[in-house]
């Protein structure tokens, strides 16, 4: 049970490195003497956006994890965090969410319970949602290049302010009710059963809220390294929209039940925001080591899974 707990609490802060970190770094050029605001914000969001109703996506998690209790909810985030140790000892960039999506099919394999028309679907539109964001921020592009406003400077600190807080929303669809799950099953909740009682609920809500803003926290400055020498450095006027197509783009995943990486999403919605005529300014050779990410992650997720699970005798 503790091991347990030490390993949700661990997955947290990962989760809030590699996920939380980039989305405050890329709204936090418009305020950088005061870090913590983007931070506790979208931590706040993450956390308390489950305790308002489960999302589809919820029920994804669940199916996903096949009704598994602690133990076995222990095992897939071991394997999940020893995928996502192995890319940063090697520095292979990973996804969270696809290093989660193959333990728990690894160990569900195992058992010999693995839903592999659901791991599909999972896939398909997890794969599809770089895409749909970056359409979203080119119609959108397309928009703002139409309209002329009195102030755009204004304008455009209020848009960039307000793609930040749907950006948040749309991260507590989805990946805040990964979390829910992951806390809600290692206090005890049946990952299958009802939501269990308002106090568990809270307790949920505040660990995983602070345990992710640590982690966010702590990943602020390599994200914004990142960003920087990252696919493409994005202008102020860009990051509004590119926030603001991410959000589209999860919001729709969340809706559909399918996990979605944020900072794929994010990524694709930052191509789409590139003009024509900065095309040839795309550092393509970062765009390969995110799709490096599908190609490691997945497989070395589901292996670490399985055999997890048959070291630990599930």
């Amino acid at each position: 049970m503790l091991l347990t707990a030490a390993l949700v609490l661990a997955f947290t802060v990962v989760v809030g490195r590699n996920d939380g970190a980039p989305l405050c770094a890329l709204n936090i050029g418009a305020n950088p003497e005061r870090p913590w605001g983007p931070v506790a914000i979208l931590a706040a969001v993450t956390a308390l956006v489950p305790l308002a109703g489960t999302a589809p996506v919820a029920g994804t998690y669940r199916e996903l994890l096949g009704g598994g209790g602690v133990r076995e909810l222990g095992t897939v985030l071991l394997a999940a965090i020893v995928t996502l140790g192995a890319a940063a000892v090697v520095r292979v960039p990973t996804s969270v969410t696809l290093a989660l999506v193959g333990a728990a099919t690894g160990v569900r394999l195992v058992g010999g319970g693995a839903n592999w028309p659901l791991v599909a679907r999972v896939l398909a539109l997890a794969a599809l949602a770089p895409v749909l964001a970056g359409l979203c921020a080119r119609a959108l592009l397309a928009v703002l290049a139409r309209l002329r406003l009195p102030d755009a400077h204004r304008w455009m600190g209020y848009a960039r302010s307000g793609g930040f807080i749907c950006v948040c929303a749309a991260y507590g669809l989805n990946d805040g009710q990964k979390l829910f799950v992951v806390w809600m099953t290692a206090l005890g909740q049946p990952v299958g059963g009802p939501g269990g009682g308002p106090a568990l609920r809270l307790m949920a809500a505040v660990g995983s809220g602070l345990a992710f803003a640590i982690g966010a926290r702590l990943g602020l400055r390599a994200a914004g390294r990142a960003w920087r020498v990252g696919v493409f450095a994005p202008k102020p006027y860009q990051v509004s929209n590119v926030l603001v197509a991410t959000a589209l783009a999860v919001t729709v995943g969340a809706i559909l039940g399918a996990p979605v990486s944020m900072t794929q999403a994010t990524v694709g919605a930052l191509m789409g925001s590139v003009p024509g005529v900065q095309w040839r300014r795309l550092r393509w050779n970062a765009v390969g080591r995110i799709a490096a990410a599908w190609a490691w992650t997945l497989p070395v997720s589901l292996l670490c899974g399985a055999g997890a699970a048959m070291l630990i005798g599930h």
